[in-house]
C-alpha cells in the first residue's frame, strides 16, 4: 500500500484517535509538556518527534498509523523493505520549509534491547566525524545497510568503522551508496 506522511495537525489528530482522547490538553498531559505546546506545534508546524515516538512506545501505537495515511490500498510497497538483517529504512521525511534529507530506520533488538527508531540526516562522506554513528548503505561486496561508528579515513580513499559486533572494518568509498548520521535514536519498550 502507498503511504504518504502526515502534516502535524493529523499527526496529533491521529494521537488522540488512537488513545481516546478528545482534547488538546488531555495530549499535552500524556506528553507531560504545557498546555499551550500542541497549538504552538499547529501553528509552527513542527512537532517534537521524541515525545510522540516515546508516547507511542510506552502505549503500544503503531508508528506507521500515527504518522502515515493510506494513499490506495493495492500492492504492498517496497518501500520499507528490510535492507540488512537488522536495519530498516521506513521513511523519507519531508519537513516544510526545509531542505534537509532526513530519513527513519528502525534497528532490531540487540541483547535483550527494545526496537530502536533512529532519525538520521543523509551526509557525505567528506563529513563524516570520528566517533559518531551512522547508518551506511554499502553496494559491496554484497548490498547491506550498516550501523557504525566512524573511526578515521583510512588509506585509497576509504573509512574505517567499527560494527556494533566490535569487528573493524575497512568501506572504500566507491562502495558506499549513502550515509546516515544518526540525530537521535529512541529504544522501544
Amino acid at each position: 500500500m502507498s503511504m504518504t506522511v502526515q502534516n502535524e495537525v493529523d499527526v496529533i489528530s491521529n494521537l488522540k484517535e488512537l488513545l481516546g482522547l478528545k482534547k488538546d490538553k488531555e495530549l499535552c498531559d500524556l506528553l507531560e509538556i504545557k498546555q499551550n505546546t500542541i497549538s504552538t506545534w499547529k501553528k509552527r508546524k513542527t512537532l517534537d518527534y521524541k515525545k510522540i515516538i516515546e508516547l507511542c512506545g510506552q502505549k503500544e501505537l503503531p508508528l506507521e498509523e500515527i504518522f502515515f495515511t493510506n494513499k490506495e490500498k493495492e500492492k504492498p510497497s517496497t518501500r520499507g523493505i528490510i535492507i540488512s538483517d537488522n536495519v530498516r529504512k521506513l521513511r523519507k521525511i519531508k519537513l516544510q520549509n526545509s531542505n534537509r534529507n532526513l530519513s527513519v530506520f528502525t534497528c532490531t533488538p540487540v541483547a535483550g534491547e527494545g526496537m530502536r527508531v533512529l532519525f538520521t540526516q543523509r551526509i557525505m562522506f567528506s563529513k563524516l566525524k570520528n566517533s559518531s554513528e551512522y547508518i551506511m548503505v554499502v553496494k559491496k561486496p554484497k548490498p547491506r545497510t550498516l550501523k557504525c561508528f566512524f573511526i578515521k579515513y583510512g588509506k585509497n580513499d576509504s573509512a574505517e568503522v567499527v560494527l556494533n559486533s566490535g569487528q573493524k572494518i575497512n568501506i572504500a568509498r566507491e562502495n558506499i551508496s549513502t550515509i546516515w548520521a544518526i540525530l537521535d535514536e529512541i529504544v522501544m519498550d
